[in-house]
């Protein structure tokens, strides 16, 4: 049983390399399973790490009417836009 929880505290740091390594500009094949001898993955970031203009991990993140988008991209959108992104509905503040 000790293997079992060993492996996945493993994997659990692995992961966690990886999200840090994501967020950072980093390599996401995971050095540690490279130096193990182990095939290594591509990480799967998680979707609310992505903003849903870009599809990129956000870096700077800000919410909007319940959504999260990356600052510069939703700056953008708003400027040639009069809608929430997601919705499609029109700015209530804006006439």
């Amino acid at each position: 049983m000790s293997e079992l929880r060993a492996a996945k505290e493993a994997q659990e740091a692995l992961y966690l390399d990886q999200i840090v390594a994501a967020l950072s500009g980093g390599d996401l094949r995971g050095a540690q399973q490279q130096g193990q001898g182990q095939q290594s993955r591509p990480l799967e970031v998680p979707s609310y790490f992505c903003c849903p203009i870009t599809r990129q991990i956000m870096r700077d993140p800000v919410t909007l009417e319940a959504h999260t988008f990356e600052r510069a991209a939703i700056q953008q959108h708003l400027r040639r836009h009069n809608t929430n992104p997601m919705t499609s509905e029109r700015r209530p503040w804006e006439s």
